[in-house]
């Protein structure tokens, strides 16, 4: 499992993700430019990663792009229930 740069875990195993995934944090606490597409490029690696994807519906809600914001948010809410299913159907196998 991946980090962020402040050690918090990441739900996904790639590090190109994972690394476009602090260049949209450090855009989002800096207020800068560019975090939607830096977001873009960490679900690009990993098009399963949740938190990658709620970082994409951020940056479109920032460009007051609200419904493009609710399908974003939709499909990471989709993405992170999937995650958790399974999770639960590998810890009950153990």
């Amino acid at each position: 499992m991946e980090t962020d740069s402040y050690d918090n875990p990441l739900t996904t195993t790639s590090s190109a993700a994972s690394a476009a995934f602090d260049d949209g944090a450090r855009h989002i606490l800096q207020s800068t430019y560019g975090a939607r597409e830096a977001f873009e490029a960490a679900v690009k690696a990993a098009p399963g990663f949740a938190l990658g994807l709620d970082g994409v519906a951020r940056g479109l809600m920032a460009e007051a792009r609200g419904a493009e914001a609710k399908a974003a948010w939709a499909r990471a809410a989709g993405a992170a229930s999937s995650r958790r299913s399974s999770a639960s159907r590998t810890d009950a196998s153990r």
